[in-house]
């Protein structure tokens, strides 16, 4: 007897622990809520700066997407806190029309700057970048990901497509970026545009959602005889808000 109820005091103990970290470490308990975008085009040096119209928030999430002749090869990201790391997502190519797109990521950020860069490997014009700020997300991290190179799909509603993903959790964040030669693609259904409609013949937009699913990054394009590299990844909020969740129910 005296063993188990040892047992159950260090649980109880290491749940208290688990529950104070997360209240440590996640500055807001709010639903995950978009804050603002931006994003820059045209530049043909090897850096390319995005530009919030307002300082970031400690604790938020950042997320950017940006689309590129292939040769550029996207190398890093970092901001002008120098206090956050960006991760870099898979590449998707559609090598026959010499596009790229990718997409990068950083969680739990320290704030109060304005100003993100990415860094390539060679020069041209031939690339855009978009960024979001999202709060209410904590520890946020990447669920799914996936990538889609198409030739030719057409002009159907989303028929431009990253391919399916299916999530893990209810409360997630999609995030698309898409890229065409040369003509205009729209948003796809559900889906809302970063900072302003797509730079010409790429651009990203995001979805929250609030149920797990199977979900694709969509857009629709204007040109029937286009080919389109297309990417989706999906970004969770923070155990810590799980844990506080599940001790409802008697977990941790």
């Amino acid at each position: 007897m005296m063993r188990i109820l040892q047992r159950g005091f260090k649980y109880l103990i290491g749940c208290t622990i688990a529950v104070l970290a997360c209240v440590t470490a996640i500055p807001s308990w709010a639903a995950i809520a978009w804050v603002q975008g931006a994003e820059s085009a045209l530049t043909s040096a090897t850096t390319q700066a995005i530009t919030f119209g307002s300082s970031t928030t400690t604790g938020n999430t950042i997320i950017c997407g940006t689309a590129f002749a292939t040769s550029v090869n996207l190398l890093s990201a970092a901001d002008t806190s120098g206090a956050n790391t960006y991760t870099l997502l898979t590449e998707t190519t559609r090598v026959a029309a010499d596009i790229s797109v990718q997409q990068f990521y950083a969680t739990n950020i320290t704030g109060g700057w304005t100003v993100l860069t990415a860094t390539y490997q060679n020069s041209s014009n031939a690339k855009g970048v978009q960024c979001a700020e999202f709060s209410g997300m904590g520890q946020a991290g990447l669920d799914q990901q996936a990538g889609n190179a198409q030739d030719n799909p057409g002009t159907g509603t989303d028929a431009v497509t990253s391919g399916n993903v299916t999530t893990t959790a209810a409360d997630e964040v999609l995030f698309t970026t898409s890229c065409c030669t040369p003509t205009t693609i729209n948003v796809g259904t559900n889906y809302t545009y970063i900072d302003a409609a797509p730079l010409t013949d790429q651009g990203s937009a995001y979805r929250i959602v609030s149920s797990t699913g199977t979900y694709a990054g969509t857009w629709t394009s204007n040109g029937a005889a286009d080919d389109f590299a297309t990417r989706i990844a999906t970004f969770r909020t923070g155990l810590c808000k799980g844990s506080l969740m599940l001790m409802g129910v008697g977990g941790c």
